[in-house]
């Protein structure tokens, strides 16, 4: 009992203070109220953490093309008048009336769904960009609502819009309709993107948010490895997709439980209904983790040096002959390198604004990446094959010089008001 009355005590202290601060420009503290009342990380936090799992919904929509619209071979079997042609694989005949489809990845596909060859060929790529284009929308869209009405609602309405839309989509027999429905699911999937970070962020002490930011990596892993045994074991685009949505349900149940960022409530004038959720942490027995990858080197310099190793990667596949052993090595050197960025741009991200602006200005900056993922399945089809090599070493280049602009935010409490 003393130590709970301790612990409130400490507790009510501290949010006064930060009330003070706000109608004080000249108060400064270097103390962290949230820290000093419920620890840096603990089982609480761990929890909490799981609103991290979002993310996989997203990348489950995200890279679920991979084995939508794998390389499918096609070859004409019937033609008008039933002419006899010995027909190629992979040829196209204007005088063709079927064709039968094979892929080594999966039973059926997109491509043999809707007949996705000729000059529909591009219609493959299309529903990449058009579930990207709903991600470019959906980061906006959730940022805003997140800092508007709250973490938990964002998190929530995001995961629910997703299976909502994700489960009918394995149904339609429709292109077009196919794709309204990706569009929208791109949408869910920038607020399943997006909003869970800034909550890891906000419950983490600076001690270990270097922990926090390379957890929030974590589900985009697993997402990725999981989608190989949903092929493997659902082979039919129909199935694999609604297989997805199934398990999307399953998160969406978990994400119910995680409760409102209390620095969110704080910042918003809901200073009661965070001591509640804080008062409830501090009874947890803390079991702090520690990580060492970013905690060796600034911010600056991590994320630069990713970009750096990314560079020089993608600059070496385009003397690497195809089919080389070489260029898988390169490839996942880069791949990994790009992957490190994330991290460390997500970790940046959160430290650089203030909690009433923190999930909007990550919308934007999450928004500006996803063009690019938009315009990358049309890059990668580009010939020759050095070609996409070339211009993702250039960016990322350009991209270390921007870097090295930014400031330095390691070690800094975050900002809870915009002065």
């Amino acid at each position: 009992m003393e130590k709970d009355v301790k612990v409130s005590n400490v507790s009510v202290f501290k949010i006064n203070e930060i009330d003070k601060e706000k109608t004080d420009k000249n108060v400064t503290s270097e103390s962290d109220y949230l820290e000093d009342c419920i620890g840096a990380n603990g089982i609480w936090q761990t929890f909490v953490s799981f609103a991290i799992l979002t993310r996989s919904i997203a990348m489950f929509n995200m890279i679920s093309i991979v084995f939508l619209t794998p390389t499918t071979d096609y070859l004409c079997i019937e033609f008008k008048d039933n002419i006899t042609i010995e027909a190629r694989n992979g040829t196209c005949y204007e005088n063709c009336t079927k064709y039968v489809f094979h892929s080594e990845a999966m039973r059926t596909t997109l491509i043999s769904e809707f007949g996705l060859i000729c000059d529909r060929e591009w219609m493959a790529s299309f529903s990449q960009t058009i579930i990207m284009c709903g991600v470019v929308f959906g980061v906006s869209i959730f940022g805003w609502i997140s800092d508007r009405f709250g973490r938990r609602v964002a998190l929530i309405s995001s995961s629910l819009l997703n299976v909502i839309t994700m489960i009918p989509a394995s149904f339609v027999s429709s292109y077009w309709m196919f794709n309204c429905l990706r569009f929208v699911t791109g949408i869910a999937s920038g607020g399943s993107l997006i909003v869970a970070i800034p909550v890891i962020m906000e419950i983490t002490g600076k001690r270990y948010r270097e922990y926090a930011g390379a957890t929030c990596l974590l589900p985009d892993g697993i997402a990725q490895a999981l989608l190989a045994l949903y092929a493997y074991y659902l082979p039919n685009w129909d199935s694999y997709l609604l297989g997805l949505g199934v398990t999307c349900i399953l998160i969406l149940i978990l994400v119910c439980f995680v409760p409102e960022s209390p620095r969110w409530l704080v910042a918003n004038g809901k200073v009661d209904n965070a001591l509640k959720i804080m008062f409830g942490a501090a009874k947890v027995p803390l079991c702090l983790v520690e990580i060492a990858l970013t905690r060796l080197f600034k911010r600056r310099t991590a994320i630069a040096s990713a970009f750096l190793v990314t560079g020089v990667s993608m600059t070496g596949l385009i003397f690497t002959p195809e089919g080389h052993w070489a260029t898988t090595l390169l490839g996942v050197v880069g791949f990994s390198a790009s992957s490190a960025t994330y991290a460390v741009t997500y970790l940046c991200q959160a430290e650089l604004f203030p909690t009433p602006l923190r999930n909007m200005s990550f919308g934007i900056v999450s928004a500006a990446g996803k063009v690019g993922s938009m315009i990358a399945p049309f890059i990668a089809n580009m010939s020759p094959k050095w070609v996409p090599s070339l211009i993702f070493s250039v960016l990322s280049v350009v991209a270390v010089g921007f870097c090295l602009l930014l400031p330095e935010t390691k070690g800094k409490n975050l900002k809870d008001t915009i002065d």
